[in-house]
């Protein structure tokens, strides 16, 4: 394959239409503009396209450090496989997959990726590539695309660099055409940032990436594969001291720079042009329609500096002060712990959380994201837009955390029935499981030579770690979606909380562990008092622990003055536990209440197991963040 597109390719790529011929004449007028400052903090959302491994580290690794730095959204994907189109050994591509993963941790915490395998070498022959990349368009809903440029003379970056084109085209025609839009921007409203690799770009806007060199640097000696073939490191510093002249700093010791060129159409469909000002380049005043006054916000990644704001945020949606290093004792050691909207003066408006949790399937592990307080403030709530704030904390982590390849392969939570209905009116949820609420009321049962049961304030267990090594309570664990029990999360959970009463009920047989309950006291004058149980897990493998343990809670509840014993979650737990509570010798009275459903991830996002589980999932209370 040739090294490089000729004129007559390029111009058979970019013409398309008469407005992508109007726009390929106006490249030389706006080079000649002098370059600006590329304001990063006026970028929402990026979607950052790589041909191959490196091309992030040579082309953008400055912009994608300090957009890290920021705590502003960005989803790399890399389109190619890396395989070197057969110019590399054997299993190149997965070392230069991992390489790439090494790299991104470099730039920055929160940067996410995924890849699509395509055949290296061969993308301008690939038909799925501008589907592929109008899909993910769809799915993160960035403001601004960020590919290779369109006169680069690697084959694979300047194809990269025309679909996305076409697919930035296409995006702003149908909106235009979109006459009861009513979005508070559109997809794609900041338009186009492309980067240069093996050929230079006619600037229109230059980064000072001084300040974060070193990061770029150890990104692109990750690139081991690479480097082997070719001396990047020396090409890219030159390169980025050259692109310094333009930044004030005339290639000043120590400064560098990255070059890039912006394009962004404007306008009616009948008449596309391009806003030939740089200055122009990401203003938040430009609107596509005339709409009732909107209130404008940015989304981001939650972060530890957000903490007080986020306890005031909590106050105002939910009339209860929470102490005052709530969220950092919650969230703070979370990898990613969730999402925020933020209004113009940085006050938080809106909260997406997630508490990562450890879940089971057919005998496989995978991650999943738990839905905790989500929050949104009064004047925001229950927007119906697309585009309203609920969407865009809700989008922003489903999209960008969930898939296969990313950090979490299945969330759930358990919102209200409003919040359900809205989710899944805006392509964020479907129905998940049944939740049921079992009350049962019996008199203590017997239970047998050799078995004793004890209970300890979840308060003053100073040790955790013995949780990990406990069993799945549930018969069939092959079979149902359950999770994990860690020390970590029930201390988290159980021991830090201020004002319920959570016990640990241990049931022993012959002195050794058989079960774990944990339960909590609900004795307030006001209520019918009651033992609600938390969580269960089996210790042992006697093949009557399971029943026995919820004989136990039954007769500590009778013990303890309670009315009954309760218990909140999926239907499949709950029959569980009615069985159970059934087989005893005094099997009592129970009753079955339904509570709505679960939300699970809509069929759009990149959550293939959740047909499967849907329906099959084993939680209880401890499951919430709220019970």
């Amino acid at each position: 394959m040739n090294s490089s597109l000729s004129s007559n390719q390029l111009s058979v790529a970019v013409t398309e239409t008469a407005t992508e011929t109007a726009s390929l004449a106006l490249l030389a007028a706006k080079a000649q503009i002098p370059p600006e400052p590329l304001d990063i903090q006026q970028i929402k959302k990026a979607l950052v396209l790589i041909p191959h491994p490196d091309d992030e580290s040579i082309g953008c690794g400055g912009l994608l450090a300090l957009l890290a730095e920021q705590n502003i959204p960005a989803h790399l994907i890399l389109v190619s496989d890396g395989s070197g189109a057969g110019g590399l050994p054997e299993g190149a591509a997965q070392r230069r997959q991992q390489e790439l993963d090494q790299a991104i941790k470099q730039l920055g915490d929160g940067l996410t990726w995924e890849c699509w395998q395509l055949a290296d070498g061969s993308l301008s022959q690939e038909p799925s590539l501008k589907e592929k990349i109008q899909a993910s368009i769809t799915r993160y809903q960035p403001s601004v695309i960020i590919a290779p440029w369109l006169q680069d003379m690697h084959p694979d970056h300047a194809a990269t660099g025309h679909r996305a084109l076409s697919v930035y085209r296409d995006t702003v025609y149908n909106e235009a055409d979109d006459k009861a839009s009513t979005h508070k921007e559109s997809v794609l409203s900041q338009g186009i940032l492309f980067y240069e690799v093996w050929t230079p770009l006619p600037a229109t806007h230059i980064l000072n990436i001084s300040t974060v060199w070193h990061k770029k640097m150890a990104a692109l000696q990750q690139h081991k594969t690479a480097l082997s073939c070719g001396h990047y490191l020396r090409a890219t510093e030159a390169l980025a001291a050259y692109r310094s002249l333009l930044s004030g700093h005339l290639a000043a010791e120590g400064e560098y720079a990255e070059a890039y060129y912006h394009l962004q159409l404007v306008g009616q469909k009948t008449e596309q042009t391009l806003d030939s000002s740089p200055s122009a380049f990401l203003d938040k005043a430009k609107a596509t329609t005339a709409t009732a006054p909107t209130k404008k916000y940015q989304v981001r990644y939650a972060c530890k500096q957000d903490a007080a704001e986020l306890r005031n945020l909590f106050i105002n949606v939910f009339e209860h002060t929470p102490e005052t290093d709530w969220w950092l004792k919650k969230y703070g050691h979370e990898p990613q712990a969730g999402t925020v909207a933020v209004d113009q003066n940085q006050a938080v408006i809106a909260y997406y959380g997630a508490l990562a949790r450890q879940g089971h399937w057919h005998g496989s592990t995978l991650n999943a994201a738990q839905q905790a307080d989500v929050m949104v403030a009064r004047p925001y709530r229950f927007a119906t837009k697309k585009n309203g704030v609920f969407a865009a904390v809700s989008r922003l982590f489903l999209q960008e955390q969930l898939g296969s390849q990313r950090a979490y392969q299945m969330a759930y939570g358990f919102p209200t029935a409003r919040a359900l209905t809205l989710g899944i009116r805006l392509g964020l949820y479907q129905e998940g499981d049944d939740l049921a609420y079992w009350e049962h009321r019996s008199p203590p049962n017997r239970m047998g030579l050799g078995w004793q049961v004890t209970t300890t304030s979840c308060r003053k267990q100073k040790a955790w770690q013995w949780v990990n090594a406990l069993k799945p309570f549930m018969a069939d664990a092959d079979n149902v979606f359950w999770l994990k029990k860690t020390g970590a999360y029930w201390q988290q959970r159980f021991r830090q909380h201020p004002k319920k009463d959570y016990r640990i009920l241990r049931l022993y047989r012959w002195g050794r562990l058989s079960g774990v309950a944990i339960i909590q006291h609900q004795f307030d004058s006001a209520a019918t008092p009651r033992v609600e149980i938390m969580d269960l897990a089996l210790a042992g493998n006697h093949p009557d622990s399971a029943q026995k343990l919820i004989a136990a809670i039954i007769n500590h509840s009778y013990k303890q003055g309670a009315e009954c014993t309760t218990a909140w979650g999926t239907r499949l737990a709950i029959d569980e536990l009615q069985r159970h509570a059934q087989s005893l010798h005094h099997s009592g009275e129970s009753s079955v209440v339904d509570q709505g459903r679960m939300a699970l991830p809509a069929d759009t996002l990149d959550a293939p197991l959740t047909p499967q589980i849907k329906n099959h999932c084993w939680m209880l209370g401890a499951d919430t963040d709220f019970r």
